[in-house]
């Protein structure tokens, strides 16, 4: 190997780690499968609990802003059924031949969608309420 390669799978087993660290009990499955020796097995689970963890606060924030225009609200809503769908896509792959390049490029789309709704979500906050109700006190 070379020393980029080791490098990268030196720091890719630290962060493998961290995220090890940090899982929550409810999610032992998992992280059973985190802890496979396979780079390309940590590399699905890491995406399988990146996108859970994404689908989790799309689901609390979704729930949590009622109050906001219809337009915003659908952008979020859309956004976690898009985190839904790339949750469930990972956890049907178990190597890289199971995600197909139109797979990885509709998370891709999915991901630009989420990230759209939340500068909405955003830039609406910032632009309506007044600043010492977005700051912490």
């Amino acid at each position: 190997m070379t020393e980029t390669a080791m490098a990268t799978k030196d720091k890719l087993g630290e962060i493998w780690h961290e995220i090890n660290r940090e899982e929550e009990q409810s999610d032992e499955k998992v992280a059973e499968e985190l802890t496979e020796k396979s780079l390309e097995h940590k590399t699905i689970q890491t995406a399988r609990y990146l996108t859970l963890q994404l689908k989790r606060s799309l689901s609390t924030t979704s729930t949590a802003v009622q109050e906001l225009p219809e337009t915003i609200q659908g952008k979020l809503s859309n956004a976690k059924s898009y985190a839904e769908d790339m949750y469930k896509s990972f956890c049907e792959a178990s190597t890289y031949q199971d995600l197909s390049s139109n797979l990885l490029e509709q998370a891709r789309e999915h991901l630009a969608n989420v990230q759209e709704a939340l500068n909405s979500l955003t830039d609406y906050v910032l632009s309506t309420w007044p600043v010492t109700m977005v700051t912490a006190s």
